[in-house]
């Protein structure tokens, strides 16, 4: 090989070294540079986190403790959807009217990386609109209907108006419930001899005085000790509602790498109480959302249900009518509510008589709807007004029991059965 192409080979190997030093150069650059991305540039995921603060009325304090740099605010009553704003910690928002609405939040970063959340907010019986007038209580009367020796069962009626809770102290016990407007009716057995005092307390939130109705009865002791027997009578109810409530999300037309999506799925979820029914879409819906594609599989339990459907066009096309990287879904959803109302129960007495039978007077059969459960309780009243119970036991569906007790050193069979109105009780 001449001397003249010495220079050349050299000149042509120093170029690949170097090419080869700096593709490596080039590769760890963009190594540590990615690193240095996900680590400090990189922005954190968003979280869509908030609750509730203040309700007033029908106006709802949403409290943001959200990350993030967009997204939107879907109040659940059909509504706009509201821009999330990072720089507002506090969102308020008033409906126009009672009901259980699902709020919910999502947020995202600069990357689209997304992270939903919504909550339930009942405003079916706001508890910032209390009454605004004074409890009454109207009609307040006491009528003893076993007579007045112990134990003796009276009958309190009335009529009970703008109150939110009452409390009943009875003898020596003490009721704390929530307020039933309307008629009164209950029955109370008073054991002990001596004055006792029956005093009705209603309160409204709003109003500071409540009202006080008390009437006092005199109990006279029995000469000797008597058999007795008690009935326990509860009436539970369960208030059952339908109702249709808006609920609009927020449904994405873009994927995590900006391409078009092809349609939505999203999970509704019913508020505490409430059992889903059916869903439909509102009549509000955009035209990109394909109304026959729309698909509803509700749960087992109707706690919760799937949505999902598809868009009426795709591509370009798709984000021009979207107007934006979000769809609002406007839903209706129909759901059934429960609401277990407080039980009243009511207690009577009587002692056995000549014929060797107690008759207890049960209260007016209830209304449609209500579940009523009662036991009896037998036993030995003394002079001094303590009682011994002997045996008890709840009445069946048909109104009667049985119990074993042994009295005098002996066996007896204790029955009670439901004869027009009457528990009739005999031991034998």
């Amino acid at each position: 090989m001449s001397d003249e192409k010495k220079p050349s080979r050299i000149k042509g190997m120093f170029k690949v070294v170097v090419g080869s030093f700096l593709g490596l150069c080039t590769g760890a650059i963009m190594m540590y540079a990615n690193a240095i991305f996900d680590k400090v540039v990189k922005p954190p995921k968003p979280v869509a986190n908030f609750a509730v603060g203040e309700v007033e009325g029908l106006t709802v304090s949403l409290q943001s403790m959200a990350s993030g740099q967009s997204g939107w605010w879907d109040f659940g009553d059909g509504s706009p959807l509201e821009a999330y704003d990072p720089e507002k910690p506090l969102v308020t928002h008033t409906y126009t009217k009672p009901g259980s609405y699902r709020v919910g939040l999502s947020v995202r970063n600069f990357l689209n990386e997304e992270n939903n959340r919504s909550i339930s907010v009942d405003l079916s019986a706001p508890t910032t609109s209390p009454n605004i007038l004074p409890p009454a209580i109207k009609g307040f009367k006491v009528e003893a209907i076993s007579g007045t020796q112990a134990p003796a069962t009276f009958r309190i009626t009335g009529e009970l108006e703008n109150a939110d809770e009452v409390i009943w102290r009875l003898g020596g016990k003490t009721e704390h419930l929530t307020a039933q407007p309307g008629p009164i009716e209950k029955y109370v057995q008073l054991d002990q001899p001596g004055q006792q005092h029956i005093v009705l307390t209603a309160f409204s939130k709003a109003r500071k005085e409540p009202q006080v109705m008390v009437q006092t009865v005199e109990i006279q002791a029995q000469k000797q000790a008597v058999y007795t027997a008690t009935l326990t009578v509860t009436d539970s109810t369960e208030k059952i509602e339908k109702i249709r409530r808006a609920e609009t999300l927020a449904m994405r037309v873009r994927d995590g790498n900006g391409a078009a999506t092809t349609g939505f799925q999203r999970t509704v979820a019913a508020p505490p109480n409430c059992t889903i029914q059916s869903i439909e879409l509102d009549k509000s819906a955009k035209a990109v959302i394909r109304r026959e594609s729309l698909k509803v599989e509700i749960a087992q339990d109707r706690k919760t249900a799937v949505v999902t459907g598809t868009w009426s066009t795709t591509g370009d096309a798709l984000f021009r009518e979207a107007g934006g990287s979000d769809v609002p879904l406007p839903l209706i959803v129909t759901e059934e509510r429960v609401t277990r109302l407080s039980p009243r129960t009511s207690q009577m007495s009587g002692v056995l008589d000549a014929k060797q039978q107690i008759v207890i007077r049960t209260p007016p059969n209830p209304m449609p709807g209500v579940k009523r459960t009662a036991t009896v309780d037998f036993g030995l009243l003394m002079p001094d007004g303590k009682r011994t119970s002997v045996a008890s036991g709840p009445l069946d569906a048909a109104g009667n029991w049985t119990g074993k007790a042994k009295l005098g050193g002996k066996d007896y069979t204790i029955q009670a059965r439901t004869v027009g109105g009457q528990v009739v009780v005999t031991f034998q």
